[in-house]
């Protein structure tokens, strides 16, 4: 999953700005190509643990290895390089998944306020980062992203920061010829993602135990963002 579907998830278990922070933080920090920090925060460090079961849960979901492999062999088709279609099948899904989610629930708060918490001081002194320099980084990309909430439901947009994401990997970094292809293969896969999306999140939430009710345990807990001093833990 990537951040926002973090975040998503992060809402069932807690409305706390701190935890659902702490579950898209490892997301947050590669976007800036830097090691998470170290958490002196409680709610931060569970939402980080969480961050980690998720991924080990949904990646093994019957619906993202099929959606992933659907990606992969329509991405072949259209000729682009086994690397780059690789990443593109993989974090491609994850993005639209994020963007099915969005779309679903505009009125959801609990992602913008975490992001705005994790461009606080208050935040930025529990957070130890390898380098110094990064703490202003994501001080700067939590504010960047809380004033974008909502933009990444659009598939043009999701296909930039494909192309960009990949720019500059070795083995990864999509030809000319080849990135125009990106956001065609995207709209194609959506209407899959969107069919798909209450059985993965059902498999999803079934995986981690989360607690009910949580609307079928399909949406985060109402009035997310509210602080939320006692996060319950997902089963391990």
């Amino acid at each position: 999953m990537n951040f926002f579907g973090h975040a998503w998830v992060a809402g069932w278990f807690s409305a706390g700005e701190a935890f659902i922070l702490g579950a898209m933080l490892p997301d947050l920090a590669n976007m800036l190509r830097a090691p998470p920090p170290a958490s002196r925060h409680v709610e931060v460090s569970a939402g980080i643990r969480l961050h980690h079961d998720t991924d080990r849960v949904f990646h093994d979901t019957e619906v993202f290895r099929s959606l992933e492999g659907a990606g992969r062999r329509e991405l072949s088709h259209a000729g682009v390089p086994k690397g780059a279609r690789r990443a593109l099948a993989h974090v491609g899904v994850e993005l639209l998944i994020d963007a099915e989610l969005a779309a679903r629930a505009p009125a959801w708060t609990g992602y913008a306020l975490a992001l705005r918490y994790g461009s606080t001081a208050a935040c930025g002194e529990r957070l130890d980062w390898a380098s110094a320099e990064t703490r202003p980084r994501f001080s700067a990309l939590c504010e960047r992203l809380a004033a974008a909430a909502g933009a990444h439901t659009q598939t043009a947009r999701i296909a930039q920061r494909l192309v960009a994401a990949l720019a500059g990997r070795p083995r990864l970094e999509l030809a000319p010829e080849h990135a125009p292809l990106v956001e065609p293969w995207l709209a194609a896969c959506r209407s899959d993602v969107s069919a798909r999306l209450p059985e993965l999140l059902a498999e999803l939430s079934h995986q981690l135990a989360a607690p009910e009710p949580v609307s079928s345990r399909l949406t985060p807990t109402p009035g997310a963002g509210s602080p939320d001093p006692t996060p319950r833990s997902p089963a391990r």
